[in-house]
């Protein structure tokens, strides 16, 4: 089910809830621009990818690469294993169907998540659950790769180092 863009409202509550949880973090490496520009390049790659996959569902790269950093482990206080709040926004406001397929995709798109696993791209692309979601998951953790490599990248490792008051050799580490 491809997402009416049209729908104001919901993109309107959906952006509002990305800027609030990003505004919580006090992060600057995690903040609104780092969403923005995420976003941004995943509907690029998505928009490219299509050509390839017609298949691919750009409304669920939109949603999920607005609220990919919601549940961020880094930031969790306990209450992460409760998506309730996020079932609630997508489901019940936004009327969003696929909101499951949101939240196995914004579970899954850290890079430290899933070298934890030890399974290799093939393979964690193949698990059941994630086969069906593996382009729109791929692109939304591509385009949140790309945002930490380059000068951008420099720039959120030592922001984040420093929210997290370790030195300069500790953050390249």
């Amino acid at each position: 089910m491809a997402m009416d863009h049209s729908n104001n409202k919901m993109m309107d509550l959906i952006w509002a809830q990305a800027e609030k949880s990003m505004a919580i973090y006090h992060d600057p490496s995690h903040d609104l621009n780092h969403v923005h520009r995420v976003h941004r390049m995943a509907m690029k790659i998505g928009l490219q990818e299509r050509t390839h996959h017609p298949e691919i569902d750009m409304g669920l790269v939109e949603i999920s690469s607005i609220l990919h950093d919601v549940l961020d482990h880094k930031y969790a206080d306990g209450s992460e294993l409760d998506h309730s709040w996020l079932i609630s926004l997508l489901r019940d406001q936004c009327q969003y169907a696929r909101y499951n397929d949101v939240l196995t995709i914004i579970t899954h798109v850290s890079f430290s998540k899933q070298s934890k696993t030890g399974l290799s791209n093939e393979e964690f692309f193949s698990q059941p659950h994630i086969l069906p979601l593996r382009h729109e998951l791929a692109i939304v953790k591509d385009a949140d790769m790309l945002d930490a490599i380059g000068a951008i990248g420099i720039a959120r490792c030592f922001m984040f180092g420093g929210k997290r008051n370790r030195d300069v050799a500790d953050s390249l580490n």
